[in-house]
């Protein structure tokens, strides 16, 4: 599991729910530019374009990655604003039923089976 502390904390509360599980942080400052360039350029040979991605990506690898190996399917040439914008533009490349069931589980949450995804599936047309 990951997480941004930002975002989602792992507070006692969460803790205590974890049981007595093993819990590891690690805590990840973002990337140099040195280092993202470098990330950067073993995806892609265009200097300006890959500077362009690492400053877009604010040293969020995550986000510096998917925005290189998107690369390819830039329409208009603007990189994406946000991981979320990245997401959204790959999501648009599937086929219309994988869309389907994307747009159906995305109402279930962020945990579910795969018997609830079949009943909000079901009048979507999705076999699953």
């Amino acid at each position: 599991m990951t997480t941004r502390i930002e975002g989602d904390p792992l507070d006692a509360h969460w803790r205590s729910l974890a049981g007595g599980g093993t819990l590891v942080t690690v805590d990840l400052s973002p990337l140099s530019p040195a280092d993202a360039r470098s990330i950067a350029r073993r995806f892609i040979d265009v200097a300006a374009f890959a500077d362009q991605c690492v400053e877009r990506a604010g040293g969020n690898p995550l986000f510096l990655e998917q925005l290189l190996r998107g690369a390819a399917d830039l329409t208009d040439g603007r990189l994406p604003a946000s991981i979320q914008s990245v997401v959204l533009a790959r999501t648009d490349l599937l086929s219309a039923q994988d869309r389907r069931a994307i747009q159906a589980a995305s109402v279930l949450g962020q945990h579910f089976n795969r018997a609830h995804l079949r009943g909000a599936a079901a009048g979507a047309a999705v076999r699953l």
